[in-house]
């Protein structure tokens, strides 16, 4: 079997005196999505926060495309797995291209600035995802679903191999929610492996391949997709009754 692009190994996970989740084994492959889904306070963003290499782990292991996760120097990590935030706004009034040539910093050397070959991948990224028409707009005037659309492209620049993202779809309306979850699925298609976490069975189970369930303290399962259940969803979430997850 081919070596993942990301595996963790009996991972424990969490701040400096407090261990957050325990345990925790799984692998992401090529050309593969895995969802994350887990009610708040689950530890689904520290446990994002130790996959970058933010947070160090409290046991266990993190591989990167089979490499020891602590092996790797800053700009080394930054070229190889690229991380997706929410969209907010915090920017600074940058053109939508601007933000995107953020991407190309891991490829410069110390105060270098963006030269053409940058430029030419920042623009392919955004023609990618067929958002180019918002190129000079500033980005903290574009709608979440294009604000998250140029994340993603942001991230594409890197040219990184593994995505990290979070929430993507949070407070996003239907249709932008949707726009999103299809560039996820092209990130697939383009070669790239992909984990994002949810608080939506629904987005889960029709953009990932397998979803990783999991609550405060700890791991509960994985399973494919398709096979996820209400009565899972229910488990969960502690509720009394199913809801829908299609």
């Amino acid at each position: 079997m081919a070596t993942p692009v990301l595996s963790v190994s009996n991972l424990d996970y969490g701040f400096r005196g407090k261990t957050v989740g325990c345990g925790f084994t799984f692998a992401l492959q090529e050309n593969e999505v895995i969802a994350v889904l887990g009610p708040n306070g689950a530890g689904k963003t520290t446990l994002f926060r130790t996959l970058l290499g933010l947070l160090p782990p409290h046991a266990g292991e993190i591989r990167l495309m089979g490499k020891p996760l602590r092996e790797y120097s800053q700009a080394e990590l930054a070229r190889t797995l690229t991380y997706v935030p929410q969209a907010h706004d915090s920017y600074f009034p940058f053109a939508a291209r601007d933000v995107v040539l953020m991407g190309r910093t891991a490829h410069l050397r110390i105060f270098a600035s963006p030269g053409t070959k940058d430029r030419e991948i920042a623009d392919a990224a955004l023609k990618q995802l067929r958002i180019e028409h918002l190129a000079e707009r500033p980005f903290d005037e574009l709608s979440g679903g294009e604000q998250q659309l140029v994340l993603i492209a942001r991230a594409l620049a890197t040219e990184a191999k593994v995505f990290i993202l979070d929430e993507p779809t949070a407070n996003l309306d239907y249709g932008n929610q949707l726009m999103v979850l299809t560039e996820v699925q092209r990130l697939r298609e383009a070669g790239k492996s992909v984990l994002f976490c949810t608080h939506h069975p629904a987005h889960a189970k029709s953009s990932a391949d397998r979803i990783l369930l999991m609550r405060a303290g700890g791991l509960i399962g994985l399973t494919d997709a398709p096979d996820l259940r209400p009565r899972q969803v229910m488990e969960l979430y502690g509720l009394s009754e199913a809801m829908p997850i299609d």
